[in-house]
């Protein structure tokens, strides 16, 4: 794809590849998607192709599109407008790959796949959008949908948190995972379901970097379950705050585990399997 992108930045145009998870074939979507982006952009832009990621019977897991137009905001202002009225679903991504890799929501800046519009998705996200009054104000996250055993994953992630500063400071691995309660058939939460969860995400994220003694540095949303990879001070104790999480937020099933990873192993593999 960046091949593409890097052609069409050549032409002083914006490539977007547009990722939809809907079971359509090449009829269906150039009738619900494909035609109706090319009348919406006009002399803006161009739908330039498209294709499917077929699972293991053969049935559409998910298809993209691809896209190119003259004008990087006015166009992807007008895809976004065009997908909402075609009926797309709110994990819709659209990526582009100049001058680096974003994975950006369908409804404004909100990640996708995540329920927390104000933090970056799970997605999800992507934007770049830092959390406040934390350990890593200057590192933002990115998100973007990947494919993981033949289902997608949202997955948000915070590049620039691993310095060597916040290696030292935090070497306890802490895994909080929510065992989404209204799944979709592929494993992501239900629309809105998802976005009811916007409270509680923020507070999973005051529970690990309250008082600056943890940072979440992975959200990983897939197969029903949310899990919030993060690495703590080995000096703090959470308990006390994990029972006033669980307390707040009763209807929600949690589970927590820890161990010490002063080498931050499990990023380490997160950003092999998915690099970003």
């Amino acid at each position: 794809m960046r091949d593409f992108a890097q052609a069409a930045d050549e032409r002083r145009q914006h490539f977007f590849y547009i990722l939809i998870h809907e079971p359509l074939g090449p009829v269906e979507r150039g009738k619900k998607y494909e035609d109706p982006l090319t009348e919406a952009l006009g002399e803006l832009g161009k739908v330039t192709g498209s294709g499917s990621m077929l699972r293991e019977d053969k049935t559409v897991a998910f298809f993209g599109i691809d896209v190119v137009v003259n004008d990087r905001d006015r166009g992807l202002k007008v895809i976004r407008q065009c997908l909402q009225t075609c009926g797309a679903a709110d994990d819709t991504v659209i990526e582009e790959y100049i001058p680096e890799f974003n994975a950006l929501p369908l409804r404004g800046d909100a990640p996708p796949g995540d329920a927390n519009p104000a933090t970056g998705r799970d997605y999800v996200d992507s934007e770049v959008v830092s959390i406040t009054s934390t350990p890593a104000e200057s590192a933002p996250w990115i998100g973007s949908l990947v494919q993981h055993e033949g289902f997608p994953m949202a997955l948000r992630v915070r590049p620039k948190a691993d310095s060597p500063a916040n290696r030292k400071a935090f070497t306890r691995s802490l895994v909080v995972t929510h065992e989404l309660a209204n799944v979709k058939p592929n494993g992501l939460p239900e629309d809105e379901y998802n976005h009811s969860l916007a409270a509680f995400d923020r507070a999973v994220h005051r529970f690990i970097e309250g008082e600056q003694r943890g940072l979440v540095v992975i959200v990983e949303t897939y197969a029903g379950k949310r899990i919030y990879y993060c690495y703590v001070d080995a000096t703090a104790t959470f308990k006390d705050r994990y029972a006033k999480l669980k307390a707040e937020y009763p209807v929600h099933k949690l589970t927590i585990g820890h161990c010490e990873e002063p080498t931050w192993e499990t990023y380490e593999l997160y950003r092999k399997l998915f690099p970003w």
